[in-house]
């Protein structure tokens, strides 16, 4: 609520008339009246004994706020996107945000979904004087990159280097993507798009296929997850389902084959079907001493392919059955004639 409309509604409240509010502050009735009608605002040496009279404080007086609400915040977007959308007058939106900051000028909150917005308008292609609202967004998101809200900072500082890096300012670019915290922001990202705007493609290429590496395993860790969490409920069908997506993932990749029965087991352990565990604890062994067909990707994605032969068969097979010997659980399976077999077969991997 704005000053002239605080006097105004804190007179009705109170029951007084412009004439006992000029009588008790020593003005002129039109001076109060230029008041209400925001004309005018009082003299500052006036504020005190206004604010008294009204029987409020001078910050309710003068509406003062540190920071608007998050209420107030989505309200005036939502203005601003009902003019972008209805009329396009991207040059008002921008006037209001000049305006809006100036009264807020320490709302670090604001100042970033405003930052936002202007960068969406300036992604739309539809507004003229691009440089000027690119210029005020920098802005923004240079002063931003000092806030102590830590999350506002790092969002700045990860929209301002997209900025620069659009904008082929490398230099500036590259010092932004050293000052993102690694255990916040994957920085490969920035680090691909930079090399690939400096046609450094060897460098580029190299980033990109370790995280897709990363990436892959990350889903695939994520999908036996999801097994084991369908397991601990006996969903049996979800668990199979993402056993399932799991073994077309080792497939299409050309991951080892031995990998693809991980998921089976565990579902079969579950059930306690000591046959199946059994018939797959074979399977593993037999895959890891068959050839594995080497696929498109391994043989163009060095990275994946340092993962690939990274992976032992004689490594995982070494720690099922140490699971297995130890967790009380597998006791179902100790006795099975099959089992005592595939541990005579691999006893030498006990060794």
């Amino acid at each position: 609520m704005k000053v002239n409309k605080v006097i105004r509604s804190r007179r009705k409240i109170l029951g007084l008339t412009q004439e006992e509010v000029a009588l008790h502050i020593g003005v002129s009735v039109p001076a109060v009246s230029k008041w209400e009608s925001g004309t005018t605002y009082p003299d500052i040496t006036i504020l005190p004994s206004l604010a008294r009279l009204l029987h409020i404080d001078l910050n309710t007086l003068l509406s003062f706020k540190q920071d608007p609400t998050t209420e107030e915040i989505d309200s005036f977007l939502s203005v601003l996107s009902t003019k972008i959308e209805n009329k396009n007058n991207f040059s008002e939106v921008l006037e209001a945000v000049e305006e809006k900051l100036r009264e807020y000028p320490s709302s670090d909150i604001l100042a970033w979904k405003l930052a936002v917005l202007l960068n969406k308008i300036v992604g739309s292609n539809a507004v003229a004087n691009r440089e000027l609202y690119e210029m005020r967004i920098e802005k923004i998101l240079t002063r931003l990159s000092d806030s102590e809200n830590s999350e506002i900072k790092y969002q700045a500082l990860s929209l301002l280097c997209s900025v620069y890096l659009i904008k082929e300012k490398f230099s500036e670019a590259e010092h932004i993507i050293g000052l993102l915290p690694e255990y916040q922001i994957d920085k490969s990202s920035f680090h691909s798009y930079l090399s690939l705007k400096q046609e450094k493609y060897v460098d580029a290429r190299n980033i990109v296929e370790k995280k897709l590496t990363q990436d892959l395993l990350a889903i695939q860790q994520n999908l036996l997850l999801m097994v084991n969490i369908n397991l601990k409920e006996k969903r049996f069908r979800e668990s199979e389902y993402y056993a399932n997506l799991f073994e077309k993932m080792v497939k299409l990749y050309g991951h080892k084959q031995f990998t693809a029965y991980v998921p089976w087991l565990e579902i079969a352990v579950v059930k306690k079907d000591s046959e199946t565990c059994a018939a797959l604890l074979t399977s593993i062994l037999n895959s890891s001493k068959q050839e594995q067909e080497e696929s498109e990707f391994r043989q163009i994605n060095s990275s994946f392919n340092e993962l690939y032969e990274s992976i032992s068969s004689d490594v995982l097979i070494k720690e099922l059955t140490e699971t297995i010997d130890k967790d009380p659980s597998f006791s179902f399976l100790h006795e099975h004639p099959y089992y005592i077999e595939f541990l005579n077969k691999i006893s030498h991997l006990k060794d």
